[in-house]
């Protein structure tokens, strides 16, 4: 058996298109870590450009941001322009 703790932690962040979450998916796997998939929804924030919004939680629905807990991660895999805010978040 293998020691979880010692594995690094790996959070998926999953947005709205489905085959860029199997493939962030199969990236993470293949890192070797402890994967958690994190399901992000969005509100209508989510159209502002990430150049003007920066990195940040402010385009996720509250329930989403509740997800987004300690422990953090040791990486992020994420996908799209608006995964890419909260992958940046996290990093700070």
């Amino acid at each position: 058996m293998h020691d979880t703790q010692h594995r690094p932690l790996i959070w998926v962040l999953k947005g709205l298109r489905q085959g860029d979450t199997a493939q962030a998916m199969a990236l993470a796997l293949q890192l070797g870590g402890r994967v958690e998939g994190k399901q992000l929804g969005f509100n209508r924030l989510h159209a502002v450009p990430n150049w003007l919004a920066g990195a940040g939680v402010s385009h996720l629905t509250h329930d989403t941001r509740s997800l987004l807990r300690p422990p953090w991660p040791d990486a992020v895999v994420a996908t799209g322009r608006r995964t890419a805010r909260v992958a940046l978040w996290i990093k700070h």
